[in-house]
């Protein structure tokens, strides 16, 4: 049986609104530190070890106006993405930081001259 009388029983928005600010105050006095992860000292002086939750920014790719890959794009560079610029390894890593840097100076696109190519290929993407 409820403790409440019929005229001071509170609302499903009362309690709704009781609940989030609880939550609210909860989150705010139990949330750890922002930083990119490492030993971090609490107000208690006890020290405890964290991990960044990394974000980030998803990219499409295209060659010459065909999907090449997606991946991600953390801090400034390109990391799990598929695709192959050319077979020599060095040299499609060539590929993604020629894209990296285009991307920081504010292009849209770029043009890579590959060995296993006759012709400028034409690398443009998108970024999500």
């Amino acid at each position: 049986m409820s403790s409440y009388s019929s005229a001071s029983r509170p609302t499903l928005s009362d309690l709704l609104s009781r609940a989030m600010r609880k939550t609210v105050r909860e989150t705010e006095t139990n949330s750890p530190p922002q930083h990119r992860g490492g030993p971090v000292t609490n107000k208690q002086g006890d020290t405890t070890m964290t991990t960044a939750i990394n974000s980030y920014t998803t990219i499409s790719i295209s060659v010459d106006g065909v999907w090449a890959g997606s991946g991600k794009l953390i801090d400034g560079k390109i990391v799990d993405c598929g695709s192959q610029f050319s077979a020599d390894h060095d040299e499609s890593e060539s590929v993604y930081e020629l894209i990296e840097d285009a991307i920081e100076h504010g292009h849209q696109w770029a043009d890579a001259d590959l060995s296993d190519q006759d012709n400028l290929v034409h690398v443009t993407w998108s970024i999500v």
